[in-house]
């Protein structure tokens, strides 16, 4: 019979916290899991605000994995506790979904949908689980793709039946992204809260405060769109024609750089790699002969592997020579691809480049552009250049 304790807040008299030790990740982490590795500042939050953890650097684990708090008898019980899921490319509105696989005990095992707004419940062996969703950020209200993986957040309860429970013991749980054969990015994060239940002021004052946020950062995304959709309430606007000269769902793509050369004839610039943060940054471009009305296919400029080409801006001389900018990270990666900003500040990161035959082969000068007199070598550049 569902009854309120008013000291726990409890809805059952067998719920519990769902998070009790973390065994996959070390105390004060992001529990964060991903099918591919990435490099990337992390700045967690759920439907709460920000998750008391350390922002990581780093996403090299495949799963997550952590024990309840240990139960009180042997009766079946519930088990709270909050996860964000995203999927890239953007939620599936339809089936089939893109999973993980949640085991339970080391013995159930059920599949769970991922970034799904949607309240759902799956069963498999006795086991229950119910998806209250709590929040929904998508790719289109974030600045920069990952650095803030927010997706889909919610509270997760799971019904584990008496079967599988030892009293005074905790139950083990298991997340990890179910395989696919599609070309996507999945991100899973264990919120490590251990106050799922708790209802008190402060933790509604949170959560206001993070829907607050949201909702500012949801009517800018829209102000955005009325802008696109009703020019002609917009006059000073600059009245020009939209067009996308690149696409590619599950790959980062920044800064775009645009270069007029020879007459009417543009090269757009960029960086493409697997996170705004990875070893595999490289330099690729499309053009355009008709003015922007379609551009060519991505063309690779150069790639000297595990260095993360960050962007390159261009200009055409005098001479007709491209010349530019090669901002490039190259001691900022370990050997395992974890990105260290410690090893980036002291280090040297921008070259100059230039081409003689419009792009087709790079030349690239021997010492790095820095500042003089400056200990920091660090420099970038990630606007358009002019000739002086």
């Amino acid at each position: 019979m569902p009854y309120i304790d008013e000291v726990s807040n409890r809805r059952f008299a067998d719920e519990y916290e769902g998070i009790g030790k973390i065994l996959s990740h070390a105390e004060g982490e992001a529990p964060t899991c991903c099918n591919v590795p990435v490099s990337v500042f992390m700045h967690h939050k759920d439907f709460r605000g920000e998750m008391p953890v350390k922002h990581d650097a780093c996403l090299k684990k495949s799963y997550i994995e952590w024990e309840t708090p240990p139960v009180e008898n042997e009766n079946g019980c519930v088990f709270s506790f909050i996860m964000n899921t995203r999927v890239i490319p953007e939620y599936r509105p339809a089936f089939p979904y893109i999973t993980a696989r949640l085991t339970v005990a080391d013995t159930v095992a059920l599949n769970l949908p991922l970034s799904v707004p949607r309240w759902y419940s799956r069963e498999n062996g006795g086991v229950r689980v119910e998806f209250n969703p709590k929040r929904f950020i998508s790719m289109t209200e974030e600045p920069t793709r990952l650095f803030s993986p927010d997706g889909t957040s919610g509270v997760y309860s799971v019904y584990v039946p008496k079967e599988l429970i030892k009293k005074d013991c905790p139950v083990k749980f298991k997340v990890e992204p179910e395989k696919n054969d599609e070309d996507v990015i999945i991100t899973i994060t264990l919120s490590p809260r251990r106050d799922i239940l708790n209802l008190s002021l402060a933790v509604l004052r949170d959560e206001l405060a993070q829907l607050q946020s949201d909702v500012t950062e949801l009517k800018l995304a829209h102000a955005m769109l009325q802008a696109k959709a009703y020019p002609e309430l917009f006059p000073n606007y600059l009245n020009a024609e939209r067009g996308v000269a690149v696409v590619e769902e599950t790959r980062h793509m920044h800064p775009p750089t645009l270069c007029k050369y020879d007459g009417d004839n543009l090269i757009l610039t960029y960086r493409r790699g697997t996170e705004h943060l990875s070893p595999d940054g490289a330099a690729y471009a499309v053009r355009s002969f008709d003015k922007g009305q379609t551009f060519t296919k991505p063309e690779k400029l150069f790639d000297f592997g595990n260095h993360d080409h960050r962007s390159t801006p261009l200009l055409q001389i005098s001479n007709g020579d491209l010349v530019g900018c090669d901002y490039r990270v190259g001691a900022g990666y370990d050997s395992d691809g974890v990105y260290k900003e410690a090893k980036v500040f002291p280090n040297p990161t921008l070259w100059g480049v230039w081409s003689s035959d419009r792009g087709r082969t790079w030349t690239f000068t021997d010492k790095p552009l820095t500042v003089p007199n400056c200990k920091f070598k660090y420099c970038e550049a990630e606007r358009p250049l002019i000739e002086l």
